[in-house]
């Protein structure tokens, strides 16, 4: 516990004051600079009620626990399962905090202690230990990552007339191991005490072991009917465990009132599960502001593509259609103005017209262009005619080739961010599963995928149309360069025939 300065020290009063643990927990108290010794308790007709407590300096040891506890913050407990459940209900009554290292409780005996500890703060573990609270959180983690495939075996070594075997350490592991596990304890552990022999043929001490693996008892069921027989689930009371308390900073001083309500954690076949729910609606509403935005970006440039890629699909399916048809019309055309007529016709996309209005204009008088040759102001005209009509055949081809070039690095981008925050909310968590990775880490790599969707129709659309483009660039070209040389040929016959 957390000194706090200027605070009256807790009273303890310890139980059992006759036996090993109890002089042990008197002398602790007694060498504590937070702690005053106020009561030692023991059963009545022990030789030492009466006496001074061993070690305690001027406290007596008692038998009237009711007048003990009176003077007392904290009870702390090493007896018999009986005398703590005495015990327990007299501090209830007395709003008396108390500290349990007892064993060997049934489970009746821990629902009673389970509903004390609903009005009185109780910690209760079978072994006060750090190190052994530490590997009991340890043994947790391992029984979670290791519960498929492999047995789990507890083995002890410990004096023949012990009275609580197997110790309440190795039962608590035990519980750990179960709990974690899904299992019921009480259903699948094989609890076995006898001596082994080693391989010389000497005598081990006499040992228990418990929690075989529930396939080595039901070999003739199937593994789902195993798995389903060891779903269970517990309701925990209100109990605090050393390895909780180590972790944070209770109250300092008398611990009074109601604790505070901690969840224990069930094991992983007894917790109710709640499964990741996927799906666009739930990715949208954990986003933060830049996955929003960068699936939002995703969308309108999906959106940008696909109008692109249908409407010059349709333009340039037209102007093919067109070039096809109104080409020939206009070569078959008695005259250039018969012919003119002809083209309006087919030229839908207006992609022929425009070469050859530019090829009959006469250039302004008075202008630059009106001083130069005759061919030299044709070229010109047709040129600029041409470049404006392929530059309308190209429109929309930068922004495919933009979407399909940058996509895939946006979708990475959301990617890295998604894995980012989802890898932070993990480990947030405390402990780590596949079902918690699986979900964050899914969505975070669809949008790599939503950015190759996106990329991949821009790309083949892009080089489809280049090359369409590039095609009636072609035709285009022909046609000027057959335009300028009919209307210069039909210039210079003009002059010949008007000498004749």
């Amino acid at each position: 516990m957390t000194i706090v300065p200027g605070a009256a020290p807790l009273r303890i009063a310890v139980a059992g004051a006759s036996g090993r643990m109890g002089r042990t927990l008197i002398d602790a108290v007694v060498r504590s600079a937070d702690l005053v010794l106020t009561a030692a308790l023991d059963a009545a007709g022990s030789p030492l009620v009466g006496q001074p407590a061993p070690g305690g300096g001027d406290v007596t040891v008692s038998a009237d626990a009711r007048a003990a506890l009176a003077r007392a913050d904290v009870l702390i407990d090493f007896t018999r399962p009986e005398g703590t459940l005495a015990h327990a209900a007299l501090c209830r009554e007395l709003g008396v905090a108390m500290v349990i290292g007892t064993t060997g409780f049934s489970d009746v005996q821990k629902a009673e202690i389970a509903a004390h500890a609903r009005a009185i703060p109780i910690v209760l573990a079978p072994n006060m230990s750090v190190g052994v609270n530490v590997v009991l959180k340890l043994l947790e983690v391992a029984a979670r990552a290791l519960d498929r495939g492999f047995d789990v075996e507890i083995v002890e070594a410990h004096h023949r007339h012990k009275i609580d075997a197997p110790s309440g350490t190795a039962l608590k592991m035990g519980e750990v191991i179960a709990q974690a596990t899904g299992r019921d304890l009480a259903r699948d552990a094989v609890r076995t005490r006898r001596p082994e022999r080693t391989r010389r043929g000497r005598a081990r001490p006499a040992h228990d072991r418990l929690l075989e693996h529930p396939r080595r008892r039901h070999r003739g069921r199937s593994h789902r009917a195993v798995r389903g027989h060891r779903r269970a689930h517990r309701d925990h009371a209100s109990l605090e465990q050393p390895c909780d308390v180590c972790g944070r900073q209770p109250a300092r001083g008398p611990l009074r009132g109601r604790p505070r309500t901690r969840a224990l954690r069930h094991g992983r076949g007894a917790r109710p599960r709640s499964p990741h729910v996927s799906g666009f609606a739930h990715f949208w509403s954990e986003g933060d502001f830049i996955t929003r935005s960068v699936a939002a970006l995703l969308l309108a440039m999906s959106v940008s593509a696909w109008v692109v890629i249908l409407w010059k699909a349709w333009l340039l399916h037209r102007v093919r259609r067109d070039l096809l048809r109104a080409v020939p019309a206009f070569w078959s055309a008695p005259s250039l103005s018969a012919g003119r007529e002809q083209l309006a016709a087919f030229d839908r996309e207006q992609v022929l017209g425009p070469l050859v209005g530019a090829a009959l204009a006469a250039p302004p008088p008075g202008t630059l262009e009106a001083i130069g040759h005759a061919d030299s102001q044709l070229t010109r005209r047709l040129r600029d005619a041409l470049h404006a009509v392929v530059q309308q055949l190209q429109f929309g081809q930068v922004l495919l080739a933009s979407i399909g070039s940058t996509a895939p690095f946006i979708g990475l981008f959301g990617t890295v961010w998604g894995i980012y925050h989802a890898l932070i909310s993990i480990s947030a968590a405390g402990t780590i599963t596949i079902e918690k990775v699986a979900g964050p880490v899914g969505e975070a790599l669809v949008m790599t995928a939503a950015g190759l969707a996106v990329a991949i129709p821009a790309v083949l659309a892009f080089n489809i149309f280049g090359k369409r483009v590039a095609a009636s660039e072609a035709e285009l070209e022909g046609f000027a360069h057959d335009l300028r040389e009919m209307i210069l040929d039909t210039q210079r016959a003009a002059p010949a025939s008007t000498g004749t």
